[in-house]
């Protein structure tokens, strides 16, 4: 999984790679995990239309990679300190 593997604009896949970037940062993980844990985490998803993008864009890259690693419903933003990962793979 060494490549975005969503089908998005040419935008989209540098704004994701800046996720990805800000996860290897932040979690100490390795580039595979990151990219893994980003495929995963939009997996059958397109990013091609503007309402698409507005909806990518609308969050920063940090926050993406904190919702990607803790997961959507964690709400890791209310009690960051004691978020815990979800599992890779």
């Amino acid at each position: 999984m060494g490549r975005i593997m969503i089908d998005t604009t040419p935008q989209g896949a540098e704004f994701m790679e800046r996720i990805v970037n800000i996860m290897i940062r932040l979690f100490a993980m390795s580039r595979g995990e990151a990219m893994g844990r980003l495929n995963r985490h939009w997996s059958g998803q397109q990013f091609r239309t503007a309402g698409k993008q507005m909806a990518l864009f609308h969050e920063t890259p940090e926050w993406w990679a904190k919702t990607i690693v803790y997961g959507p419903a964690s709400e890791w933003w209310l009690d960051e300190e004691n978020a815990r990962a979800l599992p890779y793979p």
